[in-house]
């Protein structure tokens, strides 16, 4: 992006209630798609890698951290 211009993306269904955050508290919000090609989100036969598991919750801490600075 030019001039280190951000890319805003209009939120889509699954991303949660960030309007209230991003409106009215004027504050920055980031959302990341965790999961895995056959995890069959909210089907009946939904699915986690455990494995995968643990790599999304210190990529989502890396995130909060990246935030905080």
């Amino acid at each position: 992006m030019p001039n280190g211009a951000l890319l805003v993306i209009g939120i889509a269904g699954g991303s949660g209630p960030n309007y209230p955050f991003v409106h009215d508290l004027g504050l920055p919000v980031a959302t990341a798609g965790l999961g895995h090609p056959d995890g069959r989100g909210h089907a009946p036969n939904e699915n986690i890698r455990l494995d995968l598991y643990l790599k999304h919750a210190k990529h989502m801490a890396r995130l909060m951290v990246a935030f905080g600075k």
